[in-house]
């Protein structure tokens, strides 16, 4: 017999022995708090509580249904004392034909295996005196392994992000948990299993941002370090307790993108949130948390995370896409590195460009490293001001708003990117080849070629796109 049929039956004999009955309880008497800790895979997700309370409101709580039935775990005497309270014969339980309501005592809590989004779906749909929900109760001598697999099995339904799935897998090598890191490996596609596996045979790992800093241009990399800098400032020294895996996802998404020290709205929101034990849920000690707190509140810029990071990717491809393509960006140089290595300006050649094109542009002075810095800074700026007409590339449409135009890619723009990059100290191939072509001969070229196509007319005659030029010239 294989090991995996082996653990099958020892686990369904065990589950077998140990089931006590199934009966309908209160759902005031059911506690989900060892589903709380976000080390286990099963913490809360009011983003699926919300999924089920619109699916229960359509079609129906089916309490009675198996598939979803919650299991809890009871002690003899509870249920001895609960069944006298009820008037119910523990003999005449099996020929129940629906599970009989069974009234605990007012101090007993059941501390069930799984089923909290569900139940907290329902809080807000069942009506008053009719608040309960099917119960398998199991003995509270359950293994402890079993009790796990139930709370995994159950959760088998949900979809994880690779992340968790990570998270979860590291945990396991930590304990040794050689079983569970087969389940976590079987929710990745082959691909990723093949790829996760390489990355953990390494006998030496390094750390990921390390990781990062060989596959990522410098300025990500930045950003990713920024993310670990924030969240362990956030968490602080938490005594002989590492906080790091007890951030959740529900921390984080109530977290990011706020500025706490700069808005009074963020302040008040993430304090109530931390009053309600609604993030770091994983951290109980109350001066811990009070400490975090504090920490928080003082962050005076937005909190970042991986959304804001592939949020801000996206939102700078366009203009990036423009530097790579005039610095001739390859491979993993940085458009950072790229720019550095195309300056040959002077201390004395940095200038301001005007958000006005009708000003003239101010000179000021400095040394070689304000000068590189400042002009990178101002050929992004100018990236960020004309990427439609550099790029072509749509500005995503404002609520409420109508669509916006698409402009084509427009030579002049790009002739004064050009001159804008060489008044800075900038030079590239394409930024010469740029300079030393005329954007009205271009542009009429393109025109002509469009009005007059090759296949119907013969204009070969130079003079023609010359003297149109010389018209533009004179606008």
């Amino acid at each position: 017999m294989s090991f995996a049929s082996e653990y099958d039956t020892s686990r369904f004999l065990a589950k077998q022995r140990h089931f006590k009955v199934s009966v309908r309880i209160e759902l005031k008497k059911l506690d989900f708090t060892v589903l709380q800790d976000p080390s286990s895979s099963g913490y809360f997700d009011p983003k699926n509580v919300a999924r089920l309370t619109k699916i229960f409101s359509l079609e129906g709580c089916l309490r009675l249904d198996l598939d979803h039935h919650v299991p809890a775990l009871v002690s003899d005497a509870q249920l001895q004392q609960a069944l006298v309270r009820s008037s119910v014969e523990a003999a005449a339980l099996a020929n129940h034909q629906a599970p009989p309501l069974l009234i605990l005592p007012e101090s007993t809590i059941l501390r069930c295996l799984h089923g909290k989004h569900r139940i907290a779906a329902v809080r807000s749909i069942l009506e008053p005196g009719d608040k309960w929900w099917t119960v398998d109760l199991y003995s509270d001598g359950l293994e402890e392994t079993v009790q796990k697999d139930i709370r995994e099995d159950y959760a088998n339904s949900r979809n994880f992000c690779d992340g968790d799935i990570y998270r979860y897998l590291s945990q396991c090598n930590a304990k040794g948990d050689k079983r569970g890191r087969k389940k976590w490996l079987a929710r990745l596609s082959e691909c990723k299993r093949k790829d996760l596996l390489h990355f953990l045979e390494k006998d030496h790992l390094e750390p990921l941002v390390a990781t990062f800093n060989r596959l990522l241009p410098f300025e990500l990399c930045r950003y990713l370090d920024h993310i670990r800098v924030t969240w362990e400032g956030m968490l602080g020294p938490c005594g002989p307790i590492d906080c790091r895996p007890l951030v959740d996802i529900q921390t984080v998404e109530c977290l990011q993108m706020r500025a706490p020290r700069l808005s009074l709205q963020d302040r008040v929101f993430i304090t109530k949130m931390m009053d309600e034990e609604t993030i770091f849920i994983g951290i109980k000690n109350a001066t811990t948390r009070a400490e975090i707190l504090r920490r928080i509140l003082n962050i005076d810029y937005l909190i970042p995370s991986l959304y804001t990071f592939f949020e801000d990717t996206k939102w700078l491809e366009p203009y990036a896409k423009i530097l790579r393509t005039v610095f001739g960006v390859t491979g993993r140089r940085s458009i950072d590195q790229a720019m550095r290595a195309n300056y040959e300006g002077s201390e004395h050649s940095t200038v301001y460009l005007t958000l006005n094109r009708d000003l003239p542009l101010t000179k000021r002075q400095g040394s070689i490293v304000y000068a590189i810095n400042f002009g990178i800074k101002q050929l992004w700026m100018f990236a960020w001001r004309c990427f439609p007409e550099l790029s072509g590339v749509l500005p995503r449409k404002d609520a409420r708003e109508r669509k916006p135009f698409r402009k084509a890619v427009n030579q002049e723009y790009w002739r004064r990117f050009s001159q804008a990059a060489a008044d800075l100290g900038f030079t590239s191939a394409s930024l010469k080849k740029m300079q030393c072509q005329d954007p009205d001969t271009r542009m009429v070229r393109q025109f002509i070629g469009e009005a007059r196509p090759d296949e119907f007319y013969d204009i070969s005659d130079g003079r023609i796109v010359g003297q149109i030029a010389d018209i533009l010239k004179m606008v």
